[in-house]
C-alpha cells in the first residue's frame, strides 16, 4: 500500500482595498517558510522540502537558490504519494479572510525528472473545502495559458505553466472564498534513482485585497523557526510584555507572565503545525504578531 504524505501551505489575507494582487512564493524569503506546515499520516517523512536542491539533475531553483522539491538531496522513494496543499485563507480565526478571488489564476515553474508514466505529478483544485478535487491536467474546464504541464518523464529544464480557473467558479457549491490547490507526486514500486519533481515561483490568483502584513512585526524575532523543542522570543522594544500563542484553530495554547525584552518558550508538547504569537505591552495593547512553525 502506498504511503501518503501531505504538506499544507497556509497564507493569510486581509482586506486592504480593491487592487488586484498576486503573491509569488519563490522560497527565498525566510518568512515564506513560516507559512508551511509539514504533516504526514504515514511512518515515512514528507518528501516535499524547501531548500537548495543538491541532486543529480536538480541543483537550484528557477533563477534562484531554493525551490520546493521532492527531497533536496535524495532520489524519491518507491510506493509513495506525497502532496502539498495551498489554502488561500487566513490561518487562524483572528485573521479569517473575507477576501475572494476575482480571477483564479495559478502559475509557476516546474522541473520533472522521473520514470515516464509510471511516476508522475498531479495538480488539483477544490472549491468545496477539500471534499472533492478536480484534476487540472485532465479537466476540460481548465483554460491553460501555456502548454499543459507534463509532470512525468524528463523535462530537462524549468518549464512555465499558467492556468485560468474561472470556469470552476460555476461549479456548485460556489464556495469561491476558500479555494484549495493540491500538488502531488506519485511513485510506483520500481526505484529509478531519479530526482522527482520541483516547483518554484508559485503564485495564486489575482486577489481583491492584499496579503496579510502585521505592523511592527519586524520588532519581534522568533528563533529558531521552524523549531521542535524551544523558541526564543525577543522584542527590540524596551518595556514589559506578555504574549499569547494561538493554534490554527484559534485556540490559546500558551500564555506567558510578564517579561522584559525576551522569553524562552518550551513548545515540545505542541502538535506540529503553524502557530501565531501575539505580543502585548503592560497595558494589554497588541505590539506585534508573528507566526512560527512547530515541526
Amino acid at each position: 500500500m502506498k504511503t501518503i504524505s501531505t504538506l499544507l501551505l497556509f497564507f493569510g489575507i486581509l482586506v486592504s482595498g480593491y487592487s488586484q494582487n498576486t503573491h509569488v512564493f519563490d522560497f527565498e524569503n525566510i518568512n515564506d517558510s513560516s507559512f508551511f506546515d509539514f504533516r504526514t499520516n504515514s511512518q515515512d517523512k514528507n518528501i516535499w522540502q524547501i531548500g537548495k536542491p543538491k541532486k543529480n539533475v536538480f541543483v537550484s531553483g528557477q533563477n534562484s537558490q531554493h525551490a520546493l522539491v521532492t527531497d533536496t538531496s535524495k532520489s524519491y522513494p518507491v510506493k509513495n504519494v506525497s502532496s502539498f496543499k495551498i489554502h488561500t485563507y487566513g490561518p487562524t480565526s483572528l485573521v479569517r479572510s473575507e477576501v475572494w478571488c476575482t480571477n483564479y489564476i495559478l502559475n509557476g515553474y516546474y522541473w520533472v525528472d522521473s520514470d515516464s508514466l509510471s511516476d508522475f505529478g498531479k495538480i488539483e483544485f477544490s472549491i468545496d473545502s477539500g471534499k472533492t478535487y478536480l484534476n487540472l491536467l485532465t479537466d476540460s474546464r481548465a483554460l491553460w495559458k501555456t502548454s499543459k504541464p507534463i509532470l512525468t518523464g524528463r523535462s530537462k529544464e524549468w518549464k512555465m505553466f499558467a492556468v485560468d480557473l474561472r470556469n470552476f467558479i460555476k461549479v456548485p457549491p460556489y464556495n469561491t472564498r476558500n479555494p484549495i490547490y493540491k500538488f502531488s507526486f506519485i511513485s510506483d514500486n520500481i526505484d529509478t534513482k531519479k530526482d522527482g519533481l520541483m516547483f518554484d515561483k508559485l503564485s495564486f490568483c489575482d486577489l481583491q485585497g492584499g496579503l496579510l502584513e502585521y505592523s511592527n512585526n519586524e520588532s519581534l524575532t522568533i528563533l529558531p523557526n521552524p523549531a521542535n523543542e524551544t523558541i526564543s522570543v525577543q522584542s527590540s522594544k524596551a518595556g514589559r510584555f506578555s504574549l499569547d500563542v494561538y493554534s490554527t484553530e484559534g485556540n490559546n495554547v500558551f500564555r506567558s507572565g510578564e517579561f522584559i525584552r525576551g522569553i524562552d518558550i518550551n513548545i515540545s508538547a505542541l502538535n506540529p503545525g503553524i502557530y501565531e504569537l501575539i505580543l502585548r505591552n503592560e497595558n494589554g495593547q497588541i505590539q506585534s504578531k508573528k507566526r512560527f512553525l512547530k515541526n
